[in-house]
């Protein structure tokens, strides 16, 4: 078990518990009706975890910031 120690861990591994009762549920429905909601938690998780924001506020405040 990995430790949660900031808000953020805790935010995504409660974000990839979301996913695995997604993907099992789709699994389960034959017309895959949780195809977006999967992906949509999956892109957040991502952002999340390479620190997307941060690095995109970065880009843009050197770019503005002439």
């Amino acid at each position: 078990m990995r430790k949660l120690k900031t808000l953020k861990d805790k935010i995504i591994f409660t974000l990839e518990l979301v996913v695995i009762v997604l993907l099992s549920m789709e699994a389960t429905l034959p017309p895959n009706p949780y195809v977006r909601e999967a992906m949509l938690v999956l892109v957040i998780i991502i952002t999340l975890k390479y620190n997307m924001v941060e690095r995109t506020i970065k880009i843009f405040d050197k770019f503005f910031a002439k």
